[in-house]
């Protein structure tokens, strides 16, 4: 049984160290951590009986998750050796096709999976390339009225070489309009 251990649970099991050697009390241990005082005695009962233990979660799996030599079987041995020219919604047990018959996974393999899972498992052997999603640019709304948005940019520099002082230009474009006003 494996365990996740964060600084948030060392920092847990110190407090409740400090609450246990009586160095703290019950109340400011729930406020160091920020639960309840019920919470905070169950917390140092656990870690009474059970240590360092008590305290962490145990890191269990998805029960959907499924295994690697599943998934290798359908990637390389099905899909790879037999149905190579198959599409991933024809290789893929979506129930029933547009014709009333099922599809090759479910069909021959009782194999049943979604359309996603199995697009999934082909990227993952790249056994597929998914298409790339062409980015979307969405345009900035006009304004209806002059000078309902500016926009303004100012640089620092020594723009007259006879002043030793640098200058600030400051430039102003009403992008409502699309026209340009410089100050």
């Amino acid at each position: 049984m494996s365990y996740i251990v964060t600084m948030k649970d060392i920092k847990k099991y110190e407090v409740l160290q400090q609450l246990i050697n009586k160095q703290i009390k019950g109340y400011e241990a729930a406020s160091l951590l920020g639960y309840t005082q019920v919470y905070i005695s169950r917390l140092k009962q656990k870690v009474l009986k059970y240590g360092f233990k008590g305290i962490l979660r145990c890191r269990r799996e998805s029960p959907r998750k499924l295994k690697d030599s599943f998934k290798e079987h359908i990637a390389n041995f099905l899909y790879k050796n037999i149905y190579y020219d198959f599409n991933i919604m024809h290789f893929s047990a979506q129930g029933r096709s547009a014709s009333g018959r099922k599809d090759k996974l479910e069909e021959n393999h009782n194999i049943k999976l979604s359309y996603e899972k199995i697009r999934q498992i082909l990227i993952e052997y790249k056994l597929h390339k998914p298409k790339k999603k062409k980015k979307v640019y969405r345009r900035r709304r006009r304004m209806p009225k002059q000078g309902m948005l500016i926009q303004m940019d100012g640089s620092q520099h020594r723009w007259v070489a006879s002043v030793n002082k640098p200058w600030w230009l400051i430039a102003t474009i009403d992008d409502a309009t699309k026209g340009g006003a410089f100050c």
